[in-house]
């Protein structure tokens, strides 16, 4: 018998949260010795059936974890460069906490330590989205995404550049939500992941929202529920028409500009790509036990689709106050064109 057959959590705890989680690209399971656990307000309504609501699917990963002990001394703790982290209390990008220990086999990955929430959603989710990308040839990207005449404007841009602004502004105004923050590509067709919004408190952002919100992880953010807002997102990919670099300027403000394909490339590199946005190449690395040959491949391979993506969606600047009428127009214009 493996370690990875033995490695059943299952009398480790008191359970009270066991739900599936269904992002859409994939199926997770996530149970919790904490009752109402607080990462599952980061999924929206649509992804969150209970664990006997979806027959005959089975979940394409399990995270269980595990507040009121250590791990067990016969179960090895990883010696991942993630996991080494962990046990200094560092998990991902600007995440830190308490040490955590973490424990993985196969499709199982279970947690121990006093705030798991904090790395379930800010390393685990992002971490199996990444590698599933990479395993079925897609890309994984950070971005929001919505559809005007039935095809797909994916949004990117750093961080407060507006991005769930415009998603809002837009989707109140007709436009069909498909993600706020990830979504999966495969060619051009867009699949959004079934995340929460996470709003930045203040005038203009949460206070227009216009919905019930919740504590977020963040202090400073709120999460709100998107089906709550727009209803659910589409249950299937949509075509991918147009790629939006969103950068807001101010008030009226109205810019737009196409960006040759290598200005694309290199911004969607660095401000979209998920292994670089949540700094995940050691963990790709570590998965496929420290072969740099095999990662050189594996990343070539996903900047050429990235290249490709950019040659075939037209891309551009947009810089707009989408509270103007004027502006909002002059958008739709340039998205549904044929």
């Amino acid at each position: 018998m493996t370690f990875a057959d033995r490695l059943d959590p299952q009398d480790l705890a008191r359970w009270r949260t066991d739900m599936l989680v269904d992002l859409g690209p994939l199926v997770l399971r996530i149970v919790s010795d904490v009752s109402d656990f607080s990462v599952m307000s980061y999924f929206s309504s649509t992804a969150r059936p209970t664990a006997s609501a979806t027959p005959g699917r089975e979940p394409d990963a399990e995270v269980w974890c595990v507040t009121t002990r250590d791990a067990p001394g016969h179960w090895p703790i990883d010696q991942t460069a993630r996991a080494r982290g962990f046990l200094k209390g560092y998990y991902v990008t600007d995440h830190a906490g308490p040490p955590m220990q973490m424990v993985s086999s196969g499709r199982r990955i279970v947690l121990f330590g006093p705030r798991p929430e904090r790395i379930v959603w800010s390393y685990v989710v992002k971490w199996l989205l990444s590698r599933h990308a990479i395993a079925s040839g897609a890309i994984f990207l950070k971005g929001a995404a919505f559809t005007l005449d039935g095809r797909g404007v994916l949004l990117v841009g750093r961080g407060g550049a507006g991005k769930t602004v415009m998603l809002t502004e837009l989707c109140h105004r007709g436009a069909g939500f498909v993600t706020n923050s990830h979504a999966l590509v495969m060619g051009t067709t867009l699949q959004g992941v079934r995340t929460s919004m996470r709003v930045r408190r203040g005038p203009g952002t949460a206070d227009r929202v216009g919905a019930a919100t919740r504590p977020a992880l963040d202090s400073g953010q709120v999460v709100v529920d998107p089906t709550e807002l727009f209803g659910a997102g589409p249950a299937d990919p949509v075509p991918l028409g147009h790629i939006a670099v969103v950068h807001f300027r101010g008030p009226e403000w109205h810019h737009v500009a196409p960006l040759t394909p290598e200005e694309a490339y290199t911004v969607l590199e660095q401000f979209g790509l998920g292994i670089n946005v949540y700094r995940l190449e050691e963990d790709h690395l570590d998965d496929l036990d420290g072969d740099y040959h095999a990662f050189a491949a594996a990343q070539s391979a996903l900047c050429l689709r990235l290249r490709q993506l950019v040659q075939d969606v037209p891309c551009h600047s947009v810089a707009t106050d989408v509270r103007a009428d004027k502006n909002v127009a002059a958008l739709r214009q340039l998205w549904c064109a044929p």
